[in-house]
């Protein structure tokens, strides 16, 4: 297997070759590649891990349409990080009713999945959660329920004092089909503890994930780069993630996500610092994603956090995933100065397509 761009790095040569014979990236040679600074190092590793996507996936494109759902924002916690949550009594809070979620569900054009994320709020119990699913497994079956991240079942478990598991079982009966995987952040515990001390450790939020994996549950995973984390951070977030993909396969995919700064403490506190704390660029760390994690079929880049154009060079970069169309996202936005930018299956696949790439309307059962 060869890249256009060769590299003059004699190391990275070597790498090239051993990997495509088969060797297994290690977290030293995961950081050297994170750390190449030449454009010559850093455009033949980014070819080299699109060679590969092309091995192991193909052309296609995968992206969704999905309707993003918020019971309330309303929540008992206080991320750094979050510009979503609002004190009980704000008057930028909401808790809307599963009926009302059902309505903008029957409002929506064409989805084929809901994202549903919430604040932790005990009006928005197990009870809610098992009326909002059922609701919506009755009045559209054909829909995926991709709902809770892993802070919520650990919240709700607590709530009932159930054990987790049973908290997912009840949920999977009532019509849950996967997990997002919001919460991951940096599977690092000194800097999990700086960006929300309140929440579960590494590996609390690990076995919440291994669990509904075991139960036959599926779920998503990403890392949220540009703010405290370390490059070798970076490395040990994957090693994690590696790890139990070995053991479940459970994992649809991996995304990276981007800090965004506005409207939050820790954004404030990364001006006040000078920005954050590295500058590798994200087609390097999408790259290594796609080298590292080689048990993940699917890395994904995602517009709305990464911008249309960024996204699109991820695609030749390793990535294999447009995403989706985000009808109703609300997490990111509130914490953007970005304008909100609507986008439409027509258009995913005409930006897919304008790739040479082949477009695949799904949703996060079918990947």
């Amino acid at each position: 297997m060869t890249t256009h761009i060769l590299p003059k790095n004699a190391w990275l040569k070597q790498f090239f070759h051993d990997y495509a014979e088969g060797k297994r990236c290690s977290q030293e040679y995961a950081l050297r590649l994170l750390l190449l600074k030449d454009e010559n190092s850093q455009r033949s590793l980014w070819e080299f891990a699109d060679t590969i996507r092309k091995k192991h996936v193909g052309d296609v494109v995968y992206y969704s349409s999905t309707l993003y759902l918020y019971p309330t924002n309303f929540c008992d916690f206080n991320c750094t990080f979050c510009a979503f949550y609002a004190k009980p009594g704000d008057s930028k809070g909401w808790l809307h009713t599963p009926d009302q979620l059902i309505e903008k569900i029957r409002q929506a054009p064409t989805i084929t999945e809901v994202h549903i994320v919430s604040g932790c709020f005990p009006k928005c119990n197990l009870d809610y959660y098992i009326e909002l699913f059922t609701k919506i497994k009755q009045s559209f079956p054909h829909v995926h329920i991709k709902a809770l991240t892993g802070i919520e079942y650990a919240y709700l478990a607590d709530l009932h004092n159930m054990p987790v598991r049973e908290v997912l079982q009840t949920l999977k009966n009532s019509g849950l089909d996967s997990i997002p995987g919001g919460g991951f952040e940096v599977l690092v515990d000194e800097i999990r503890k700086q960006l929300a001390p309140q929440r579960l450790s590494s590996k609390e939020f690990l076995e919440i994930h291994r669990t509904a994996h075991q139960l036959g549950i599926p779920s998503n995973s990403t890392l949220l780069c540009y703010h405290k984390e370390r490059p070798e951070d970076i490395v040990t977030h994957m090693q994690k993630l590696r790890d139990l993909q070995d053991e479940t396969q459970g994992f649809k995919n991996f995304i990276m996500l981007k800090f965004a700064a506005e409207n939050n403490a820790l954004g404030k506190r990364l001006h006040k610092w000078g920005g954050y704390f590295h500058h590798i660029p994200p087609a390097s760390i999408i790259a290594v994603a796609r080298l590292f994690l080689d048990n993940f079929k699917n890395i994904k880049a995602l517009w709305n956090y990464l911008g249309i154009d960024l996204a699109l060079q991820l695609l030749s970069c390793g990535a294999n995933d447009f995403s989706s169309t985000h009808l109703g996202e609300k997490v990111f936005t509130m914490a953007s100065s970005k304008q909100r930018i609507k986008m439409d299956i027509a258009g995913m696949e005409s930006l897919i397509k304008q790739q040479g790439r082949i477009p695949c309307l799904t949703n996060s059962k079918n990947v």
